[in-house]
């Protein structure tokens, strides 16, 4: 009898030791928020061609006439510094760029500002086979000057 327990205990020790600890799905969680905040901040300062939409309030008059246009948003926040360029307007809009955290940044023109929200969406690369899903992030505008809150882009 004291051989049987010898050998189950023994069988449990291997067993456990293969199948090794499971992690919840909380801490799976976490981890996931982790991994895509080191991707947003290893690949945030980029150059994205966009529809400027209601960053133009932040802007001057000229900026808001052309709403709708096109145009080239460059977001270093790494550098302290963003621009903005309409493809049919010469001048370029440079901008402050002052981190709060990983997702959060605020935006500052001629002493106007704004702060600018990343709303991540979609899941890393390679978590699920056989879906091709990405992660994406919409930026969203917070205390522009005379607009509401609204979302800006997704990139």
């Amino acid at each position: 009898m004291e051989k049987n327990y010898k050998k189950l205990i023994f069988l449990m020790i291997v067993v456990i030791g293969l199948t090794g600890c499971k992690k919840s799905q909380e801490e799976l969680a976490k981890e996931e928020e982790k991994k895509k905040l080191e991707v947003v901040n290893s690949s945030i300062n980029m150059v994205y061609g966009i529809f400027i939409n209601n960053l133009v309030f932040l802007l001057d008059e000229n900026a808001e006439s052309m709403k709708e246009e096109p145009a080239c948003f460059e977001f270093r926040p790494k550098e302290g510094r963003a621009s903005v360029k309409f493809y049919k307007h010469p001048e370029v809009y440079n901008l402050e760029v002052k981190t709060k955290n990983e997702l959060e940044y605020i935006l500052i023109y001629q002493a106007k500002q704004a702060n600018l929200k990343l709303n991540l969406k979609g899941q890393l690369p390679g978590r699920v086979s056989g879906v091709i899903d990405v992660l994406s992030a919409e930026l969203r505008l917070f205390d522009l000057p005379n607009k509401k809150n609204l979302p800006l882009l997704m990139i």
